[in-house]
């Protein structure tokens, strides 16, 4: 599946406030950031094959580093000439010092978050590896909805908190693919967030 098509609505008598965990004035629409921010140092690091297998190296090892040492990058670059043959991408004849540079600075973002770059932490946190895009110029829908696009999948993680945060109100998301115009009559899958859990109700006639 290609990218995804949604409308999201609820009913509620605190909308104003549940829309300022939706809704950035900044961005000019939905925004996963507000409820979910992902750390500017995890925006900043290369999510790419050789820092992936640093960190995974250091989970497999359960290797821990003190963030405070004077010496940790040399430390962490100890580690890992110590044992990359363990890792293709580590011990390959193009892995070079800008390839170690940046292996260590990713496993130093893992070590303070849990997660090496932004795409971790993105697909983790908010389901989707993407924040949210605008669908074909609309922003409103006639119920005072939501339009936006993801990538792929709709954003499960950040639903759930969103829902989570609300357990009173019913989150109706509305999702279909964007390469769907016409070959499903106008049927949509239709999911229901409440209270941080969610299940699908299936195909459902809507108009987007």
């Amino acid at each position: 599946m290609d990218g995804l098509a949604i409308i999201l609505e609820f009913e509620s008598d605190k909308r104003s406030e549940i829309e300022k965990d939706i809704y950035s004035e900044e961005r000019g629409f939905v925004d996963f950031n507000i409820l979910l921010p992902c750390p500017q140092e995890l925006e900043e690091q290369v999510a790419g094959s050789p820092e992936d297998a640093g960190v995974r190296l250091v989970k497999d090892h359960e290797k821990s580093f003190d963030l405070n040492s004077p010496t940790i990058r040399d430390e962490i670059r100890e580690f890992i000439e110590l044992n990359k043959k363990e890792e293709y991408f580590l011990r390959r004849e193009q892995f070079d010092e800008k390839d170690m540079e940046s292996v260590i600075n990713s496993v130093i973002a893992y070590q303070k978050y849990g997660y090496g770059n932004w795409l971790e932490f993105k697909r983790d946190k908010w389901g989707v590896s993407q924040n949210a895009f605008v669908y074909e110029g609309k922003k409103r829908s006639k119920a005072k909805g939501f339009y936006f696009v993801t990538g792929w999948s709709i954003p499960t993680g950040w639903l759930q908190v969103l829902s989570a945060k609300w357990p009173d109100v019913e989150f109706k998301v509305y999702a279909k693919a964007l390469m769907e115009e016409e070959s499903r009559g106008g049927y949509v899958k239709l999911y229901i967030f409440k209270g941080g859990d969610y299940n699908c109700a299936g195909s459902v006639k809507r108009k987007f």
